[in-house]
C-alpha cells in the first residue's frame, strides 16, 4: 500500500468517524433541546452540525478529486474552507447529487453561520444583531414547515417537536446519506476501504441505522420501561429494584420524571431528589447509594 493509499484508506477513514461524530453530537442535541428560546442551546446544534458536514464534505472532495501526482500541499490549501455551499459543488462535479431548495437553503444557513453567527457575541460593533443564528434556524423551520416563530423572548418562542426533529434529521439524512454512498463508491473504485465503519459507532448509528431524528431511541427506552414496570417474569434483577424503597417525590411531576428516562434531567426534578435524600439518614443514603452503583452496572448478574 502507498502512502496515498494509506492516508486516504485509513486517514480518511477515521476523519469519517469523526465527521458522524459531530453530526451525531449535534443531532442528539437537538433531540434533547425543548425549545428555541436560548441561543445558548441552538449553538452546539448549529456548530457541531456545521463542523460534521463540512468535514463530511471534504473526505468525499479528496476521494473524488485527489490523485497519484498531485500537488498535495496546493490540493491541502483548497480545502482551506467553511463554505459549505462550494465544498457541495465540487462533490457534484464528480458525481450525481439531488438536492432540492430545503437541502441548499440549510447548506447555506450552516455555512453562514461558521463563517459569521458563530463570532458575532465577540464583536461589540454587532451588538444590535445578536441572536442571527437562531433566527436563521427559526426563519428556515417556519418557511418549510409554516409554523408560528412569534418570538417575545419571554413567553411566546417557538417549542421543538417531533415534527421539527423528523424533518430535520430527514434533510440531513437526505445530504448525509447521499454522500455516503459517493464515498463508498469512490473508496471502491480505488480499491479502498475508507467507508468501512466501527461496530456500534455513532458512524454506524447514522449510515447504517439511517435513524437521524434518535425517534428508535425513543420507541426504545419506552419499550423496556414498560417492560420493567409491567413484566410479571420471575427475576432476581426485578426482585432487587422492588426491594429498594422509592424516595418521597411528588406524583404530579411524573411526566418530568419520565423525561428523565429519555435523558433530559431537569433543574427542578434534581432539586426533589436531592432534597429527599437529604432527609435520610447518613448511614441509610450511604448504602442507598451503594446500591444504586449496581444498577445498570456491567458484570454484576442477580441470578
Amino acid at each position: 500500500m502507498t502512502p496515498v493509499q494509506y492516508w486516504q484508506n485509513f486517514e480518511l477513514g477515521t476523519e469519517l468517524d469523526i465527521a458522524c461524530g459531530f453530526l451525531y453530537d449535534g443531532l442528539r442535541n437537538f433531540r434533547d433541546m425543548h425549545d428555541f428560546r436560548e441561543e445558548a442551546d441552538i449553538f452546539p446544534v448549529l456548530y457541531n452540525l456545521a463542523v460534521g458536514l463540512e468535514r463530511l464534505l471534504k473526505v468525499a472532495v479528496v476521494l473524488l478529486e485527489f490523485e497519484d501526482g498531485m500537488d498535495g500541499k496546493v490540493f491541502e490549501e483548497s480545502l482551506i474552507s467553511h463554505n459549505h455551499g462550494e465544498l457541495m459543488r465540487r462533490v457534484k462535479a464528480k458525481a450525481a447529487v439531488n438536492l432540492s431548495g430545503c437541502h441548499n437553503e440549510f447548506l447555506s444557513l450552516l455555512a453562514k453561520f461558521y463563517k459569521s453567527h458563530r463570532y458575532d457575541r465577540y464583536q461589540a460593533s454587532t451588538v444590535d444583531e445578536l441572536g442571527k443564528d437562531k433566527a436563521a434556524l427559526v426563519v428556515y423551520l417556519g418557511k418549510h414547515l409554516g409554523l408560528d416563530t412569534t418570538d417575545d423572548g419571554f413567553f411566546t418562542y417557538l417549542r421543538n417537536s417531533e415534527r421539527i426533529r423528523g424533518f430535520v434529521g430527514k434533510v440531513l439524512r437526505h445530504i448525509v446519506t447521499q454522500l455516503y454512498t459517493i464515498i463508498r463508491e469512490a473508496a471502491g473504485k480505488k480499491g479502498l476501504y475508507t467507508h468501512e465503519l466501527r461496530n456500534g459507532g455513532k458512524a454506524a448509528k447514522l449510515l447504517l441505522e439511517e435513524d437521524f431524528s434518535f425517534a428508535s431511541d425513543d420507541t426504545v427506552w419506552k419499550e423496556v420501561f414498560l417492560f420493567v414496570l409491567n413484566t410479571r417474569r420471575r427475576n432476581r434483577h426485578k426482585a432487587f429494584l422492588k426491594g429498594i424503597a422509592p424516595l418521597d417525590l411528588d406524583i404530579a411531576h411524573l411526566p418530568d420524571f419520565l423525561a428523565v428516562l429519555r435523558g433530559e434531567v431537569q433543574s427542578d426534578v434534581t432539586e426533589q431528589v436531592e432534597s429527599a435524600l437529604e432527609e435520610l439518614d447518613p448511614d441509610v443514603r450511604r448504602e442507598r447509594q451503594r446500591m444504586l452503583s449496581l444498577i445498570g452496572a456491567p458484570n454484576v448478574y442477580f441470578d
